[in-house]
């Protein structure tokens, strides 16, 4: 195609065109940076006629710098049967890359890695061209060209200790929103390397222990941010009667086990209103509770997923001895 469509060749483009620099606008197709001598404009539209074993042709030229994906977008009027390419210029390589024949009045292309794979000239600039050929004829109707950029990254760390100032290690830690999710190394320390800016909230958990504050709340929109330090302690064993029932029939807030699991006809036949039943079956519970909402056998059901806290909550009770009261 690069000989047929008889565009210039790569190696003679150069940042010197008039040239727009965009994000994310519609360009006008009249806004080439160069063409073939049968280009025409109709009104707002630039009309491309091809002549038999010929190509006609229009180079468009934008800047962009450090973004992840770079997509062109196109409204051609063309008739049924009639094609046209679009060409990419590479720098590296030193040719047009051209995709497949289009016979859509609208094209979407996605070019990723195109400044590690060489596609910018001078650096800066794509070029790429609408091509016509044999005897085919389109009307640019519209351009718009679009990147995204990387998201900017930045971390948050801190340290967890104890009540006697010594370190714990293995304290989960969850950044929300995202659910990004780290862990305490022995030292205590944490750190969610790679966030995208923004507002979160950074909230520790580890069985049998309770943490001040019970959360934090860290903008890192400027930059990173250290030092989000919490303070665990052990809780007091869980019993049933002041943790585990209020948990099962609601009062903490979360879904009623009871609505299934108790009465003349429980579910499963098992009755979960009763501390023995709940003792003997905590295995199972424990288990059910802890599966993802996606799950059929997840529990409670119809409802959500228990807090991280209160699923640490039922597994300090199991840990502590399942006391009753």
């Amino acid at each position: 195609m690069d000989d047929l469509a008889g565009l210039p060749a790569v190696g003679d483009l150069n940042a010197g065109h008039q040239i727009s620099a965009v994000t994310d606008e519609d360009i006008s197709p009249l806004s080439r940076q160069d063409n073939s001598p049968d280009a025409s404009e109709s009104g707002g539209s630039l009309l491309l006629s091809s002549s038999a074993g010929q190509s006609s042709w229009a180079i468009y030229a934008f800047t962009v710098a450090d973004a992840d994906l770079f997509s062109l977008k196109g409204q051609i009027g063309l008739d049924p049967g009639e094609g046209y390419w679009l060409a990419v210029a590479n720098a590296a390589s030193g040719r047009w890359e051209f995709g497949q024949l289009l016979q859509s009045t609208s094209f979407s292309r996605n070019i990723t890695g195109y400044e590690s794979d060489g596609h910018l000239i001078s650096g800066t600039t794509l070029y790429f061209a609408m091509v016509a050929y044999d005897g085919d004829t389109i009307g640019i109707v519209n351009l718009s060209a679009s990147v995204e950029f990387p998201p900017v990254l930045h971390s948050i760390s801190g340290q967890v200790k104890d009540g006697s100032d010594a370190a714990l290690q293995g304290v989960l830690l969850i950044a929300s929103p995202g659910g990004a999710t780290t862990n305490t190394d022995v030292s205590g320390n944490f750190s969610f390397p790679a966030l995208e800016a923004g507002v979160y909230t950074i909230t520790p958990s580890l069985a049998s222990y309770e943490f001040a504050p019970l959360n934090a709340s860290v903008d890192i929109s400027a930059g990173n941010v250290g030092n989000v330090n919490f303070a665990g302690s052990l809780m007091a064993a869980p019993t049933w009667t002041a943790d585990i029932l209020p948990l099962i029939n609601g009062s903490t807030g979360e879904t009623n086990c009871l609505m299934c699991h108790s009465g003349s006809l429980p579910a499963a036949g098992r009755d979960w209103s009763i501390y023995a039943n709940v003792r003997d079956n905590s295995a199972l519970i424990n288990t059910r509770v802890n599966l993802e909402d996606s799950d059929p056998f997840q529990m409670p059901q119809p409802g959500p997923k228990w807090s991280q806290a209160n699923l640490d909550l039922f597994q300090a009770w199991i840990d502590g001895g399942k006391l009753e009261n």
